[in-house]
């Protein structure tokens, strides 16, 4: 018949009867964990995150993106406003919108922030439409930028020197190639690259 030899006197005899043996209590304690260090990247993430849908499950489609967001921005002490124009001939200015088409509120100061968006989805297929700057201060502004986005593309658009009292056509955004929005630098007097 087999008899079972506790572990702990396994132990003690491997140390021998020396003070390390002494170190074993006579009976096994369960084990009081207040605090534990994660590692780095245990320590980002989310534990609630489900885990990874196998690799023949179907995509759900993501988040749908705006088929238009450019937004305005300057430094000089001046009040700039964007436009846009759209396939019908309405010029859209700060604070207005038609339908899915809008701009937001004015921004007087710089570092400016206006926004023009065409929601997602909405933009028409067979049209182009156009982004203002407008300068309706009594000075001179040395420089400003539009940063244009798309589901084709992206850039930015920088610009110098709009005189007072003018506006310019910045760039045009065309949806009749049917890839997405094409951003089109327009040739203009304000030195936009």
């Amino acid at each position: 018949m087999k008899q079972d030899v506790p572990r702990r006197r396994i132990l003690k005899l491997m140390l021998g009867t020396g003070g390390a043996a002494a170190a074993f209590p006579d009976r096994w304690l369960t084990p009081v964990v207040e605090t534990a260090l994660l590692p780095a990247h245990a320590q980002t993430s989310d534990a609630d995150t489900p885990a990874e849908p196998p690799h023949d499950a179907p995509l759900e489609p993501g988040p749908c993106i705006d088929d238009l967001t450019a937004v305005l921005t300057w430094a000089d002490d001046v009040d700039l406003d964007l436009s846009l124009r759209l396939p019908g001939g309405a010029l859209l200015r700060p604070g207005e919108s038609s339908g899915p088409h809008s701009i937001s509120a004015d921004v007087t100061e710089p570092p400016g922030g206006e926004t023009a968006s065409i929601a997602c989805g909405e933009a028409l297929d067979t049209e182009r439409y156009q982004l203002f700057v407008h300068n309706n201060s009594s000075a001179s502004v040395a420089a400003f930028a539009l940063a244009i986005d798309t589901p084709a593309q992206s850039a930015t658009i920088d610009c110098t020197s709009l005189a007072p009292g003018t506006g310019v056509r910045v760039a045009f955004v065309d949806y009749s190639s049917g890839q997405g929005g094409v951003i089109e630098a327009a040739a203009n007097p304000a030195s936009c690259s």
